[in-house]
């Protein structure tokens, strides 16, 4: 299967906090600034066609869960993708499109797929992947190593 863990766990996109990022940044990682990230989440949100569920589409189980914390004083709030959200709870953004979970192989590989240039090699094990300029090469192994 190709896609990894986006064919087969939760497909949810969590974004985190401006805070952390901002942290991070201001330890020299410049580029890892919320602002310097948040253009990147929206397009991986768009390329990943995440989500958000209508009330309707809600688990009961999902719901008592939220009833719940929001009677333990967690405000409830639809938008688990704000950087600068603070405590909540609500449904998690979803990649399911017409109930088929919207993994990155289709969203990254599939617009290339017919590309010369591309060859997908399965069962095929990678330790490290290269980079040269923008292109991503191979180094093959010899068995056992």
């Amino acid at each position: 299967m190709i896609g990894g863990c986006s064919a087969h766990i939760g497909c949810a996109q969590s974004v985190g906090w401006r805070g952390d990022y901002d942290r991070w940044a201001s330890t020299g990682c410049s580029e890892w600034s919320g602002a310097e990230l948040e253009p990147f989440f929206a397009r991986a949100a768009a390329r990943m066609r995440i989500r958000k569920f209508s009330s309707g589409e809600i688990q009961p189980f999902q719901r008592a869960f939220m009833d719940a914390a929001v009677r333990a004083g967690v405000p409830e709030t639809n938008d688990l993708d704000d950087l600068d959200g603070g405590v909540g709870c609500g449904a998690e953004p979803m990649n399911v499109v017409d109930g088929i979970r919207w993994n990155a192989a289709f969203a990254y590989l599939d617009p290339v797929r017919g590309r010369d240039r591309l060859m997908v090699i399965g069962d095929a094990l990678v330790d490290r992947v290269l980079l040269r300029g923008n292109r991503a090469t191979s180094e093959r192994s010899s068995p056992g190593r």
